[in-house]
Order: structure tokens, then C-alpha cells, then sequence
């Protein structure tokens, strides 16, 4: 069986690439996602094994290895085998599979700020920067220039491309910006 065991924790959200990444079959995560994609409305997958094997450009045998593994997995289950035809297998979403084997997924690990409110000024700076932390009195500081969250976030944007500095003291020269900005 894969070793679907987690790390106790991670810098980011459990999901099924997760587990995934940890299975002996290379072709597991791409044959899940397929299956969800192709079973969107009726939840049912049942493509025969050598049109998967052209599809992806691999032998049948790894086709059969990774249904095998996601079966063993939980991340298929078998709905019905009419005799003859192709197996219909039920894909399980990440969540699904997560309520059926607690304690095998990954924590995301608790940052100092977790217990904080999310606020959309905060995620959207720090998704801009590529993962620096706004903390509140920035947040407020930013604010008190009197624009809007989208102007601080759009001139953030602007900022960040340009800025030439490393991230000491990346705060104060935003603020500096901001402040030369709006004077204009």
C-alpha cells in the first residue's frame, strides 16, 4: 500500500496532490483528476484501460497499477463490474477521502497571525508579494492615507515590481511610496 501517512505539518492546506505525490504510481494524480473532470455529472468513470494507456501514452500495466493504488487508496471505489465491460469506479473528492481517514492529512502549520481575522487588504497584499505578512498596524497605516483597499493594493502591485530593496525595511519604503503617490 502507498504511504499515505502525513507530515505532522505543512506550510500549506491538505489536499489530494498531497497523498498523491506520495504514491508509487506517477500517473495517480493525473488519472484522479481526469476521472473527476470526466465524471462531473453522473459521478460515474468507467473508461476501458487501453484508451486511458493512449490517452496518457503509457502501458496498460501502469493504467491498472494506478487504478489499483487509488482503489487501495480509497480514491476509487467500485460502483459496478458488468461482466465484459469496463469497470465504473466512483472518484473520491479530497474531502470525501479526508472524512472517511481522519488523522491522514497534513496540518497546515499555525503562523503567529492564524488566530487573527483574515483581512482581504492583508491576503491580497500578501498574495501580491508572494507570502510577506501584513500585520494589522500596517494594514491601518496603509488606510489612514484615505484610498481605497484596491488603489493600496493596485500601487502595492506597482511597488513590488519595482522595488529594488530586499525585504528589510520593504514596509516603510511602501509607505514612503504611498505617501509620494497620493501627494501627486
Amino acid at each position: 500500500m502507498s504511504d499515505l501517512s502525513p507530515s505532522e505539518f505543512s506550510y500549506f492546506h491538505c489536499t489530494g496532490e498531497y497523498h498523491f505525490a506520495r504514491m508509487r504510481s506517477a500517473l495517480a494524480s493525473p488519472l484522479h483528476n481526469f476521472s473527476l473532470f470526466l465524471s462531473k455529472r453522473d459521478k460515474v468513470f468507467w473508461p476501458s484501460a487501453p484508451r486511458l494507456a493512449d490517452y496518457f501514452g503509457v502501458s496498460e500495466k501502469t493504467v491498472r497499477r494506478s487504478i489499483d493504488e487509488l482503489l487501495e487508496t480509497g480514491f476509487f471505489v467500485v460502483e459496478k463490474q458488468p461482466l465484459g465491460k469496463s469497470v465504473h469506479y466512483r472518484p473520491v473528492t479530497h474531502r470525501e477521502w479526508a472524512d472517511k481517514n481522519p488523522g491522514r492529512c497534513t496540518m497546515k502549520a499555525a503562523t503567529p497571525w492564524s488566530d487573527e481575522p483574515k483581512d482581504p487588504l492583508a491576503v491580497r497584499l500578501y498574495t501580491l508579494s508572494g507570502g510577506e505578512q501584513f500585520f494589522p498596524g500596517f494594514i491601518k497605516g496603509a488606510r489612514n492615507t484615505g484610498l481605497s483597499d484596491d488603489v493600496i493594493a493596485e500601487r502595492f502591485a506597482a511597488f513590488f515590481r519595482q522595488d529594488p530593496g530586499g525585504r528589510n525595511h520593504r514596509y516603510m519604503r511602501f509607505m514612503k511610496f504611498l505617501r509620494e503617490v497620493r501627494s501627486k
